[in-house]
């Protein structure tokens, strides 16, 4: 239902007009070319030959547009052509609206720019798409880059307010001057079919127990990186059978310029509630972010007469995160026993960053998360979390920054693994913040210091180094060979290493596999294991000599 939505949504907003796209390519040209559109359609092939050569001595490029029924390839089989693209729908590939666009340069087309192309969302609210936004804005402000995207939006919940949003609308579908260096793709449930072109890096944040296999399979086997966005998401995929030397952490990031302390002029002062002592929740209305957890830890410590208030900030409970329980869960909140405030419009940013400063405390214990953006944005604005004492939030929470509960394990929920957060646990700490709000004081300025690593600028960074040292290695599926030559110089060197063994494993062909190490067994003159071997090899490839 959502494809067919998105597909519909894509229909209306893309214009098809192959000279807006045309326009696209020829901004990422040098200056120094030439445009011909349907030039060339009355002139025969050698007059053709004759007006290409006379401009390419005064021109580096010679851009050229023509109907896609016209057939230059003959022509142009002398020249140094670095792009040859068809525009338009697919539907009518073949029809007199459809254009070719063939670019031929002079010499060698200079490398020096890294094509990207970007797959996911891009105008939620969510936190995948905020993170799509802010790594493409930081692509396109570097000029070591240029950028296409390849938007996953089935609607849209942000528009023209948002600073960035032309920006990021012109590059959607953008063609590209050179065939993709990379194909990033961020988005759950993530597609299992690998790109054209490119070196393809995937940022999967699996968040509960062991990764599905095939998705195992398909990182192990097609992805040239996996990009995990906590040490704790590294180790599901390690335990779930993905090659470790795949996997790079790469941090979500936070806007430090928008989300730090605002506590005078804040514009939430006076105008949610009267009471003193405020906790705050952001996020999806969902099981694991533990908001049931909330509700019953806080209806049972206070009530309404208690200078206290609980502010939930819910996020897509009408769209992408809505459900029968999701509805039940908010229509039966009582806060006649205690004042509950529940903010179901989306927010800013900006505004967010005054919510978070707004509340004393931000609570978020979460059965299974891979990072947790809104517990560490609220540290940004000095509002420490009350947060599960497990997995991705030990990476930047401690006992001197945070409010921490114990848990439990709690197994095959779903065919996953979550953790269960103590519910005494929650009560007690909720207890102990409301009233010690001096203690919870104590430990803002400590938050808002843990989390100054995460700036997107020190994430863009992080970034640019993997795909500068990723630029100079050949595609992993299109190369599997070279992968295993490799791999087999490394075992030979370290015939003990079993993650080396693991991945050679995942690479060949089990008779492929096992003729590589009877090899290696061979030549390091241990022939009894490479008879043995050899032997398997046999009954496996009984047809062979």
């Amino acid at each position: 239902y959502q494809k067919i939505k998105y597909y519909l949504y894509q229909e209306k907003k893309e214009n098809l007009s192959y000279q807006k796209q045309v326009n696209k390519i020829l901004k990422q040209l040098p200056k120094d070319y030439v445009y011909l559109d349907q030039e060339l359609n009355l002139l025969n092939e050698s007059q053709i030959k004759n007006k290409i050569n006379h401009l390419l001595n005064q021109y580096k490029y010679i851009v050229i547009v023509e109907k896609s029924n016209t057939d230059y390839k003959s022509i142009f089989n002398d020249f140094n052509i670095i792009r040859l693209l068809d525009f338009g729908s697919s539907e009518l590939k073949l029809s007199e609206k459809e254009m070719q666009m063939i670019i031929i340069s002079k010499g060698n087309f200079p490398n020096y720019k890294i094509y990207i192309t970007w797959e996911g969302y891009q105008f939620f609210h969510i936190s995948l798409a905020v993170i799509n936004r802010e790594l493409e804005m930081k692509l396109l402000k570097n000029s070591d880059y240029e950028l296409s995207i390849v938007s996953q939006d089935y609607y849209q919940e942000i528009g023209q307010e948002y600073q960035y949003y032309s920006d990021l609308e012109y590059c959607i579908n953008k063609p590209l001057l050179k065939d993709t260096d990379f194909y990033i793709r961020h988005l759950l449930p993530s597609g299992l079919i690998p790109p054209d072109n490119g070196k393809y890096i995937l940022i999967f944040p699996w968040e509960a127990g062991l990764i599905p296999k095939n998705l195992v399979k398909h990182i192990n086997t097609e992805v040239d990186e996996l990009w995990c966005p906590s040490e704790y998401i590294k180790s599901l995929h390690i335990n779930s059978g993905v090659v470790k030397r795949k996997i790079q952490v790469i941090p979500n990031g936070i806007d430090l310029d928008i989300f730090k302390p605002i506590k005078e002029n804040n514009k939430f002062e006076n105008k949610l509630t009267n009471k003193k002592f405020k906790f705050l929740f952001v996020g999806g209305i969902l099981f694991r972010k533990g908001l049931d957890l909330i509700l019953e830890s806080y209806l049972s410590e206070f009530n309404i007469d208690d200078d206290v208030c609980l502010i939930l900030k819910g996020l897509g409970q009408n769209t992408y995160y809505s459900s029968d329980k999701i509805l039940k869960l908010l229509s039966n909140i009582d806060s006649t026993k205690a004042e509950i405030i529940f903010i179901n419009e989306n927010l800013s940013d900006n505004d967010l960053a005054h919510l978070y400063s707004y509340a004393d405390v931000y609570i978020h214990p979460y059965r299974a998360e891979g990072f947790g953006m809104p517990i560490f944005e609220s540290m940004a604005c000095g509002t420490p979390p009350i947060t599960t004492k497990y997995g991705a939030s030990l990476e930047y929470c401690d006992d001197d920054n945070a409010f921490l509960v114990d848990y439990f394990l709690k197994e095959n929920i779903r065919e996953q693994t979550f953790i269960e957060p103590s519910l005494d646990g929650i009560k007690n700490l909720m207890k102990i913040t409301y009233e010690n709000p001096d203690l919870v004081k104590s430990k803002a300025k400590k938050a808002i210091e843990a989390v100054q690593i995460l700036s997107w600028d020190n994430i863009f960074n992080k970034m640019d180094l993997r795909l500068k040292v990723l630029k100079y290695l050949p595609e992993y599926r299109k190369n599997k060979d070279f992968y295993i030559d490799h791999l087999k110089g490394q075992i030979e060197k370290d015939n003990d290493n079993s993650d080396l063994l693991s991945e050679l494993k995942v690479i060949c062909e089990i008779n492929q596999y096992k003729e590589i190490l009877a090899q290696e067994r061979f030549f390091k003159n241990d022939y009894k294991e490479s008879l043995r071997l050899y032997s398997e090899l046999f009954n496996l490839k009984k047809d062979t000599k």
